[in-house]
């Protein structure tokens, strides 16, 4: 496989894990059709090649979602040799960096509601609520609040 091959698995892979990390709704959009592909173009000669629902999802960000995307693409391709490390850094976004499983207590993120769940069971957090400073006499009150009160919950 020649590097260039490489590095555009590389980036394609890393895009579908930030898109699919951002989605709120998938929405409607339009692209440049070839085949079952599309493609996202930012009409100054780059080209990603993406599923319709990649597309949908990316058509549904927020700017502020885009923009996020948009950084680390410009970033990886003004420092090639970052993708040298692309199985670290997709291994990375795909688990930790842009998780869906983060302990509301301490902010930790974990790459499965297991292993979320494991920590809040056995870890001595804090009794004080994070959100409003509230004290409390143990971890699971404290929880408990942050749940009721805040409405961020581990379910």
């Amino acid at each position: 496989m020649r590097k260039t091959s490489y590095h555009r698995e590389s980036l394609s892979k890393i895009l579908s894990v930030l898109s699919a990390r951002f989605i709120t709704s998938v929405g409607g959009g339009i692209g440049m059709e070839s085949g079952s592909k599309k493609y996202l173009s930012n009409h100054k000669g780059i080209m990603i090649h993406v599923t319709l629902e990649e597309l949908k999802r990316y058509h549904s960000l927020t700017p502020e979602q885009k923009r996020i995307i948009r950084a680390v693409v410009k970033a990886l391709i003004h420092n090639p040799q970052l993708l040298d490390e692309s199985g670290y850094l997709y291994k990375l976004l795909a688990s930790k960096a842009v998780s869906p499983y983060v302990c509301p207590l301490c902010l930790m993120p974990f790459s499965s509601s297991v292993s979320l769940k494991q920590h809040i069971r056995y870890t001595e957090h804090s009794k004080v609520c994070p959100v409003c400073g509230k004290e409390f006499r143990n971890t699971d009150s404290t929880l408990d609040h942050v749940c009721k009160k805040h409405n961020i919950c581990v379910s």
